[in-house]
């Protein structure tokens, strides 16, 4: 049965990179926080780390976080906001606190199927996330959330971006695109842009730009609310921007990526501006489990 068809079709080759050594705030003193994994023949060392089971417990969140911002994101969800929104506001953040709370709970069922195991500290999250974390703590405490729920939904957060290698460089593209005067200087508008430059750039992934867009609704819409725009501005107004944004070692890893256009220009542009690097990967075959069945180096492979 071995060489049936069946098996055959459930068999996988990657190419992948290959690991040389990884670096953390324990390994060298001046790294304040993160992960790095250095791979042969790169320049740059690259930011996080991956592990199959913690990627398939945060894709299980992942998945009805998604779910849930599509349905509260509902056009036709206004007529309750209305009338939420007449409620007083001691009220409303009882209402939100709960509801963020029963998110947190659902989503530690999936983040605790592997015990933890494979979860890094937040202490070697990468600079965006551990940025992002400490923005959406201050607003939701700001507004009134019960600090343990606003830490737990912060953290759970950040960390379908943090372990998600799509999601990660299109964060940090789209703040690459602005600064933090113009965020504290009309959000909304800024907002609208930044999600109006996502469409134009990641043309091939449409669920992907419904899915930024969805969120990027949910925040226009609160940020109507007074409380919740003097919240989000002191949050911004106490970040370091520069941490949501590339650096060398980010625009280095992503100029050679292909189906999105990043920095706003195309991968042609790209190409000729900084021409193809070889390098050495190893290819790997998988079985539907993801486990590694075979290995084979091969050098000087694009």
């Amino acid at each position: 049965m071995n060489n049936s068809i069946y098996i055959e079709k459930r068999l996988e080759k990657r190419l992948e990179k290959i690991v040389e050594r990884f670096e953390t705030p324990d390994d060298n003193p001046f790294m304040k926080s993160g992960f790095l994994t250095h791979h042969v023949s790169f320049d740059y060392p690259e930011k996080g780390w991956r592990d199959i089971h913690i990627i398939k417990s945060v894709n299980n969140v992942k998945r009805f976080t998604i779910t849930w911002i599509r349905f509260v994101a509902n056009k036709y969800m206004l007529p309750f906001y209305l009338t939420f929104a007449l409620l007083p506001w001691r009220f409303k953040i009882k209402i939100l606190d709960k509801m963020l709370a029963e998110y947190c709970s659902v989503a530690d069922y999936y983040l605790h199927l592997y015990e933890h195991k494979y979860y890094l500290n937040p202490r070697y999250y990468s600079p965006l996330t551990l940025e992002l974390m400490n923005i959406i703590n201050i607003i939701l405490i700001e507004i009134g959330i019960s600090a343990d729920t606003s830490k737990r939904f912060s953290f759970i957060f950040v960390s379908l971006i943090e372990y998600d290698r799509a999601y990660y460089p299109r964060v940090e593209d789209l703040f690459s695109e602005t600064t933090k005067e113009k965020m504290l200087e009309n959000p909304k508008k800024e907002i609208e842009k930044l999600m109006q430059l996502f469409i134009e750039r990641d043309f091939q992934r449409v669920t992907l730009q419904e899915r930024f867009y969805s969120f990027a609704k949910l925040v226009i819409y609160a940020l109507y609310l007074p409380r919740f725009k003097r919240a989000f501005k002191k949050a911004f107004i106490n970040s370091k921007f520069e941490n949501l944004q590339f650096d060398d070692a980010d625009r280095y890893h992503v100029r050679e990526k292909g189906s999105y256009n990043w920095f706003g220009m195309t991968e042609q542009e790209r190409n000729k501006k900084w021409p193809p690097q070889q390098h050495t990967l190893i290819e790997v075959l998988y079985d539907d489990l993801n486990d590694l069945k075979v290995a084979e180096i091969f050098g000087d492979q694009v």
